[in-house]
């Protein structure tokens, strides 16, 4: 998560793409663009996560979501997704604490790195309490020891970054606080919420991992880089943008990868990118299709690929019949 801070200043990526920014069309504040609803689909929605994604190659999840035919159950990917996500913000909330000084004697480096891993290890815990529920793909051992020791070197490598950005500003002017410029390097607002997206087909709350410095809206994802996690991007521009009535131009997509024969994580996939009008209506043809699918309320397929032992509902699904 700090990396993303960390391109922005090296590379001054938000310079280059301004110019392409302009020429975006498609806004969640421009009336009669094809962000509005259809008449045949309007008053339909569907939470954001679910209307960007394509995780079940048949839909049939959204339809079993949307009708409340069973109930998510834990699997080991939406383990795995949600305690990373919580180590990064872990991570971020306790570095951005007042007086992290007073945590610091140390250096900033390893003061970073023990938040990572105090979290590490209360999901260690938390796992050993929870492991018998998970239904679906059932983890080994070593598949336990390995993404553990994965989100080890996640924290090492963010705590660099950290470190390195704050301990050379201080080498610059060491008169200021650490705090100071914990604030000025690091302007994340992690999950900050979005309402009154209902008219554009957007249920529940929408909620984006996080927005940097106001301009950047970052989704965290976890497992196989896939061409549709860049629609949440799109989901959150537009939302963002109908509820504040201006530009949401830029997005990253945090995906970390790893492989045993790294010595750090993979993060190519993690680039600030320009969220222009291919993507934004690549979102919009994907939210209407799905919420077509709802209301024409027929029950898709059952898909046998082996994504399903992934998918919270694998244990009622091939079960569920249609509605009448």
């Amino acid at each position: 998560m700090f990396s993303v801070a960390f391109q922005e200043i090296t590379e001054q990526i938000i310079e280059k793409l301004a110019v392409e920014a302009e020429k975006i069309t498609v806004r969640g504040f421009n009336p009669g663009s094809p962000v509005e609803l259809s008449a045949d689909l309007a008053g339909m929605t569907l939470p954001v996560n679910l209307m960007a994604n394509k995780y079940c190659p048949t839909d049939r999840y959204t339809y079993i979501y949307h009708n409340k035919l069973a109930k998510r159950q834990l699997t080991w990917a939406s383990f795995q997704g949600k305690t990373t996500e919580k180590v990064y913000f872990k991570m971020l909330k306790k570095f951005k604490m007042k007086k992290f000084e007073d945590i610091s004697k140390k250096g900033i480096f390893e003061a970073t790195k023990v938040i990572g891993k105090e979290e590490i290890d209360e999901k260690k815990v938390e796992f050993e309490k929870i492991k018998e529920k998970i239904v679906g793909y059932v983890p080994t051992k070593k598949d336990v020891e390995i993404f553990f020791e994965n989100l080890e070197k996640l924290v090492v490598f963010e705590s660099l970054i950290a470190s390195s950005i704050i301990e050379y500003r201080l080498s610059r002017d060491p008169s200021k606080s650490i705090s100071s410029y914990i604030e000025s390097a690091f302007p994340f607002e992690p999950e900050l919420e979005i309402k009154g997206g209902t008219e554009i087909g957007f249920s529940e709350k929408i909620t984006p991992d996080f927005v940097f410095d106001s301009k950047i809206i970052g989704d965290i994802k976890t497992g196989e880089h896939k061409p549709f996690f860049e629609h949440t991007l799109a989901a959150y521009a537009i939302a963002y943008e109908k509820e504040n009535k201006k530009p949401m131009n830029f997005g990253i997509i945090l995906n970390p990868q790893f492989g045993s024969s790294q010595t750090t994580i993979d993060y190519q996939h993690a680039k600030i990118v320009l969220i222009d009008d291919v993507m934004r209506k690549a979102f919009l043809y994907f939210r209407n299709e799905k919420l077509d699918l709802i209301k024409k309320g027929h029950l898709p397929d059952t898909c046998t690929k082996e994504i399903c032992q992934s998918c919270c509902f694998v244990k009622d699904c091939s079960s569920i019949r249609e509605q009448t």
